[in-house]
């Protein structure tokens, strides 16, 4: 399985290369046998349905050419949406000014989950350091939540 991710990976990869499309997830569900391929992408703005359309048509050409899926695959090429756990740093930078909510644990050996509710203001830290998502909340003020800590986190949706 993952090397069928891997592959998956470089494939999509191809594709949107050259292009401001960004890659957001990529799983694989069901039996070896009938796989169900789901490709998440975005853009500056959100990505349209044509866009997913043809970025689908291409990605299809590129795997029925390769030789490690069986012919019963079904391929979604799709907008992550609105209501998607964000994951990664680029997750949270992309979403600088929106409310969150966040569930993380203290520390890599902590079971206690907490909960931070508050609008992301910035993201520091590196890959080799701690990354943390700095929030700004009503009761507390500023929290300061490493990224590799978060359990949860989904953007909060304000209906009027």
């Amino acid at each position: 399985m993952h090397d069928l991710l891997a592959l998956l990976n470089k494939l999509v990869a191809e594709v949107i290369a050259g292009s401001e499309t960004e890659l957001v997830d990529l799983e694989v569900k069901g039996g070896k046998n009938n796989p169900v391929i789901r490709v998440f992408l975005d853009e500056p703005g959100g990505i349209s349905i044509d866009r997913c359309v043809a970025l689908s048509r291409d990605l299809t050409d590129l795997i029925d050419m390769q030789d490690f899926l069986l012919r019963n695959y079904r391929l979604e090429v799709s907008s992550p949406g609105i209501d998607r756990p964000l994951k990664t740093r680029r997750d949270f930078e992309r979403n600088i000014g929106r409310e969150v909510d966040i569930t993380y644990t203290g520390s890599p050996d902590d079971q206690q989950h907490m909960q931070a509710i508050g609008e992301i203001v910035a993201v520091q830290g590196s890959p080799e350091e701690q990354e943390q998502v700095v929030l700004k909340t009503k009761k507390t003020g500023e929290v300061r939540i490493d990224i590799a800590s978060i359990i949860k986190a989904l953007i909060r949706i304000k209906w009027n």
